[in-house]
Formats: C-alpha cells, structure tokens, sequence
C-alpha cells in the first residue's frame, strides 16, 4: 500500500507521553485493522526506525519487544508548526508564565518546547523575532501562589464531569483548617490568581461563593449531589462584581453606578482610546482638566483602579462614591 498512507496510521496509531507505550507487534496489529491489508511486521518495524528519525518518538527495548510512544510533546507537532505558529506560543510563555499557575503551565510545556526547537532550527532572521515583541502589563506584577498540582486536577475535573468534591481548606490567615462539601461551579483567573466558584452543599440554599485556589489543602470525590437543577451564569456572576472582591463595603458590590469624575488631561487621553464604558463621556473643563460621564458596577477592583490614579481624579458623584474615596484616602494619608 502507499508508503505516506501507511506511515501516517502508524504515526497516529503511537500513544503520547502520558499514555502507556504500544509494543511493535500491538501497531502492527493496529495497522492491519485499520487498512484490511496484510503487511509484513519487517515492514513496520522498517517505518518505525524511520520515522524515529524525523519525529519525536522515544523506544523501550524490553528484551525482545520494543515498546513505543511519543516523546512530551503536543499532537500538534505532528504536521508541524509555522514559524508564525511557534512565535505565537514562544510569546504566550513569555507573557504568561507569571500569571499562570504550576499545573497549567506543565500542561502547556510540550507545545512551548516545540515551539522554541521550531524557532532555534530557524534561520537567524527568524530567530530574531523573539527579540522584536513584548508585552507590558499596566499592573504591578504579583508572583502566583503556590498551587498543589494534584488538587488543580482533581477540582477541573469534578468541574468538567458535574461532580461534588470533599475538601479541607484554610482561612485567609493560612491558619485554621476547615472541611467542607463543594459544588464546583467555575474557574477563572484574575491577574496571578486562579479562584474556583462554587456553592456549598454544606449550607442549605447556599449562594454561589469563591475560593482562592491556593487556600485548598485537599480535595476529594464526594457521594453527595446538588438539589436540583444547576443554573449558573458566569458571565453574569462576574459583571455582578462578585470577583471585584470586598464585600464589606459601604456600596453594595455589583450597583450600577453613574460615575461622575475629573480626571488630568494626560489620563484622560488614555480614558479616551481605552474606555470606561461604551457610553462615555469626555467634556474638556476650562481648568485643563477633563469631565468624564460612565456607567459602571461597583467592586473592589474598580475602587482601587480609581485609586491607583491618586491626585489625577476627582469624584464628584455619586455622592456615595465621593465619600468613600474621601474616607479611604484621608486614612491612607493618615499612616504618613
């Protein structure tokens, strides 16, 4: 039969790192099926000593039986990547891997690996795109927190399979252990921080709650189920403000608020070209300053982005949101 044909099923017939490696005779028998044909087993051991040449492919000698598997690389790696392809994951390691916790990195690590051989094997005005791209993170950079590889796994695949999980936790102090039975409702990252939403089957018509993923000791498959049907929108949990975090604000977390502020020119012109809202407004003052008009939700987060611009705003309304900037600030100055 066609030597290219041939080889490709046995090429996709070979099992990946993870997976326990096929013997000769087991891939010739694969191939057999797969085409209907007799072909001899000299023949394929000819194709795998070839294609052992040109692709990522590792050989166990057991004796007489040669057990065969994929080196720690992606599927992908197969028909190969394009230079642009490789530039794109190298810039995802480079942009990412501080944001990233450990056991998503480790998944990820075969198709970084193949893209950094891809790129050294290319020609030097290749080679050079890596020095021509970079990315600059408008927030301070943090270090992600300490993740257990095992628990990531065990609570993303309760959460893939609809399954309730028994963990044991810590407070925010990182000093007192408590256990309880979880619902996994979603995952999501935000900035170096990786949180699972869940609800707790603990508490009867328990509202959905958020955990820091770094604060989970344990976690384990547990026999109880969720009353009811699941209904769930993350999408809406999270413009709720619920991830904003601060929940002992004087302003209820996910109010809509009509924000009325002055900021300096210079950050204006950013507000202008990178906005607050759809519908905002920008109204020049006589002073140099700039009136800007948006619709927001209240969250922690949006207090401290407006925070974080100092004496470059002023908030004029609502009058709740003056006062608790005011508050915040006078106490900060306070400590100096």
């Amino acid at each position: 039969m066609n030597q290219i044909k041939r080889q490709w099923i046995v090429l996709t017939a070979i099992p990946e790192a993870r997976s326990p490696a096929k013997s000769t005779e087991e891939l010739h028998r694969i191939l057999e099926e797969l085409t209907g044909k007799k072909i001899s087993k000299r023949t394929v051991e000819r194709d795998l000593q070839a294609l052992r040449e040109d692709f990522d492919i590792r050989c166990r000698v057991d004796g007489k039986t040669n057990w065969w598997a994929w080196d720690d690389v992606p599927p992908m790696s197969l028909p190969g990547l394009t230079p642009e392809q490789a530039l794109a994951f190298y810039m995802v390691e480079q942009n990412l891997k501080a944001l990233l916790p450990e056991a998503t990195l480790q998944s990820l690590s075969p198709f970084f690996r193949a893209a950094a051989k891809k790129l050294d094997a290319m020609p030097a005005s290749v080679r050079s795109w890596k020095e021509k791209f970079r990315l600059i993170d408008s927030a301070q950079m943090l270090k992600p927190a300490s993740l257990s590889s095992d628990v990531v796994r065990t609570v993303r695949r309760a959460l893939l399979d609809d399954k309730a999980l028994q963990i044991t936790y810590l407070d925010r102090s990182g000093k007192r252990k408590s256990g309880a039975t979880i619902y996994p409702l979603a995952l999501t990252q935000r900035g170096v921080a990786l949180y699972l939403i869940y609800s707790n089957l603990d508490e009867s018509a328990s509202a959905p709650k958020f955990i820091g993923m770094q604060r989970l000791q344990t976690a384990g498959p547990s026999l109880k189920t969720h009353v009811g049907a699941v209904t769930f929108d993350l999408d809406a949990y999270l413009q709720d403000g619920h991830l904003g975090f601060g929940h002992t604000y004087s302003i209820p977390v996910g109010k809509d608020l009509k924000l009325v502020a002055v900021f300096s020119r210079k950050t204006a012109e950013r507000l202008a070209e990178t906005k607050l809202d759809e519908g905002q407004e920008l109204v020049p003052r006589d002073d140099g300053r700039t009136t800007l008009t948006a619709h927001v939700k209240f969250s922690g987060q949006f207090l401290w982005w407006l925070l974080s611009y100092g004496s470059s705003v002023e908030v004029l309304e609502p009058p709740e949101l003056r006062d608790l900037m005011a508050r915040t600030l006078k106490a900060a100055a306070a400590q100096y």
